[in-house]
């Protein structure tokens, strides 16, 4: 995920878009892989979340607290994976506006 700045040259955008864009399409073809899906979104996600909220009830103080911070972990992994995707369209539409900067300056000489 890339820093962006007033100071980045057209250049630096551009690579920095082009990680972006590049790590963005390498997420979405995980979310699609089997195995991603068996263990992530099946086991973690959905199996072992709904156990924990189903226990919930059962559990003491200290065991709740801690089924909390797994919840909050497993959120901010989703966050991640989101952020990732999220940061590549943003760095497509910095590509579009270089772009446009460029054929604009062309017209210009």
């Amino acid at each position: 995920m890339q820093e962006q700045g007033p100071t980045m040259t057209p250049e630096e955008q551009n690579t920095a878009d082009m990680k972006d864009i590049d790590l963005a399409a390498s997420m979405e073809r995980l979310k699609v892989n089997p195995d991603f899906i068996k263990v992530f979104d099946e086991k973690f996600v959905k199996d072992y979340t709904l156990t924990q909220v189903y226990n919930l009830s059962t559990y003491t103080r200290d065991s709740r607290a801690m089924v909390h911070e797994q919840m909050v972990s497993r959120s901010i992994f989703q966050q991640f994976v989101d952020g990732i995707i999220e940061d590549g369209e943003i760095a497509k539409d910095s590509q579009a506006d270089l772009r446009a900067m460029e054929a604009a300056n062309n017209v210009e000489d």
